[in-house]
């Protein structure tokens, strides 16, 4: 808590300046010594820029990390779990990660139709600079991306981490979320369900983590989708959930409502039997 206290106060717009390509830099003058300190001691550098040449380089990056221990389901879902309990926020983003990682195929590049993007992982083909050190700060708080280059830099941080262990009301915590899917009214949209989580004060993050995790559930096929089967057993790419999305009402117009969660609607409930084989050593006895 001390560290994010410090990374709180480092990584502000008033720390910032950019630099060619367009990416955002820290200074760290904010920071008193002891707080420089801390972060020495925890071997956080203020500024870890990390280049990709294309959309090659970043598959090939994310594909070398496959069968790498650490990045195991026991230990990727261990950590998921303590992130919707909040005993670790970062956890949250690693559901999705984890399924990226094993499930889509090596593939080229190749963009479809209007997308200026892979039609089936989504990422770009440009060169590209990215700060890892402030997208590790917002996977600390909860925050979630599902392109190739920001999964690669969360697995990549997270193989070198300790084993994350969620406790008893981590897994409760998880427990009535998954009650409250399992009750909602048959109509429910999932604008009213965020309304009614939010509610509940049951989720320790904003609403765009509570967004991220609902996603994430409804990416591996646990939350079930009105209009385009998802699951761990299959690779469906980017633009087939974006095509589906637009069957969607809740997905126009203003709407910031994304897919997959945006397909779920309260008659869905919870796939009950993928909830079993994905998390079957996570969930409570009954």
């Amino acid at each position: 808590m001390q560290a994010l206290r410090i990374l709180k106060k480092l990584y502000k717009s008033c720390n910032a300046s950019w630099q060619p390509p367009g990416v955002a830099v820290y200074s760290d003058e904010a920071l008193s010594d002891k707080e420089r300190a801390v972060l020495a001691e925890m071997n956080w550098q203020v500024n870890r820029l990390e280049s990709f040449s294309g959309h090659a380089e970043v598959q090939d990056k994310l594909l070398a990390l496959k069968d790498h221990p650490q990045l195991s389901r026991q230990r990727c879902l261990d950590a998921f779990v303590a992130g919707v309990g909040g005993s670790y926020l970062r956890g949250l983003s690693l559901l999705a990660a984890w399924h990226y990682l094993h499930s889509m195929p090596a593939h080229p590049y190749e963009a479809r139709d209007c997308y200026l993007c892979c039609h089936l992982c989504g990422g770009s083909d440009k060169p590209e600079v990215q700060n890892d050190s402030d997208i590790q700060f917002a996977l600390h708080l909860g925050g979630d991306w599902v392109s190739p280059q920001y999964i690669y830099l969360n697995l990549r941080y997270f193989l070198a981490q300790p084993d994350i262990v969620p406790s008893e009301q981590d897994k409760a915590t998880f427990a009535r979320l998954l009650d409250m899917l399992r009750n909602a009214a048959p109509d429910e949209t999932p604008g009213q369900f965020e309304q009614r989580l939010h509610a509940a004060k049951l989720l320790k993050v904003d609403k765009y983590s509570r967004r991220g995790l609902l996603n994430s559930l409804a990416r591996v096929g646990v939350i079930p989708n009105a209009v385009i089967d998802l699951s761990c057993e299959h690779w469906v790419g980017w633009l087939d959930i974006v095509k589906a999305g637009e069957e969607l009402r809740n997905t126009k117009g203003r709407s910031d409502m994304e897919m997959p969660w945006a397909g779920w609607q309260g008659s869905l409930k919870v796939n009950e039997a993928r909830l079993q084989a994905l998390f079957a050593p996570w969930l409570l006895a009954a």
